[in-house]
């Protein structure tokens, strides 16, 4: 049997990766958030005829923030799974590579084991409708 490779992964860059999409999240959403404030106030006092376009582009501008942040915190949790799966791979490997021979010697093999033989049937009396 030959050794388990260990898998080559980036595991900090892969959690540090993970790690910046989140926060770059926060950051976006605080932002936009911080935006949302100004904005109220401005449409609350506008009164001019472009209002309702001016109202329009901000629904459309939250919906493409909300869309990015979500689709950031998706990406970084992508990589974090990725950063387990991979670490996952190597401890497998790890224990595969440590318990090599180890196993196949300490495990014994049982002995084979008889097929069980059906009891056989005997009726105490005459099953009615059925025929001998």
């Amino acid at each position: 049997m030959s050794e388990p490779r260990i898998p080559v992964f980036d595991y900090h860059g892969a959690l540090t990766l993970a790690r910046r999409l989140a926060r770059l999240a926060d950051t976006w959403e605080r932002s936009f958030d911080e935006r949302a404030i100004a904005y109220g106030e401005a449409l609350a006092s506008w009164t001019g005829p472009h209002r309702d376009h001016v109202a329009r582009r901000f629904a459309h501008e939250r919906s493409v923030s909300e869309s990015a942040c979500r689709a950031l915190r998706a990406e970084a949790d992508r990589w974090a799974r990725a950063w387990t799966d991979a670490i996952d791979d190597a401890n497998r490997a790890r224990w595969s590579a440590a318990t090599i021979g180890v196993v196949e010697s300490t495990i014994p093999i049982p002995p084979p084991v008889d097929v069980p033989v059906a009891p056989h049937y005997q009726p105490t009396a005459p099953v009615p409708g059925v025929e001998r």
